[in-house]
């Protein structure tokens, strides 16, 4: 059952969260995994502050997305998080 409200959460949630959990999994950024750890922790979030850290964890910015996203060079790494 939580299973299933991750997934109609994330589905429903704001323009901007949906937006950067599609290009994630899209991409090969983030699995199910990610986003699901994502909104066990965020879904309260007012609308603007999950759409900030979903930028952060999953957006394309590098000038946004957490340190652990960026390699030496200061480029995304693709395949952030290991795919677990």
């Amino acid at each position: 059952m939580k299973e299933a409200r991750q997934l109609v959460g994330t589905a429903c949630a704001p323009a901007p969260v949906r937006a950067a959990v599609h290009h994630a999994l899209r991409s090969g950024l983030a699995s199910w995994g990610h986003v699901r750890g994502f909104w066990d922790r965020c879904a309260n979030l007012p609308a603007e502050s999950a759409a900030l850290v979903a930028e952060s964890l999953f957006g394309s910015d590098p000038a946004g997305v957490v340190p652990e996203r960026l390699g030496p060079d200061g480029v995304n790494r693709p395949g952030f998080g290991g795919g677990s």
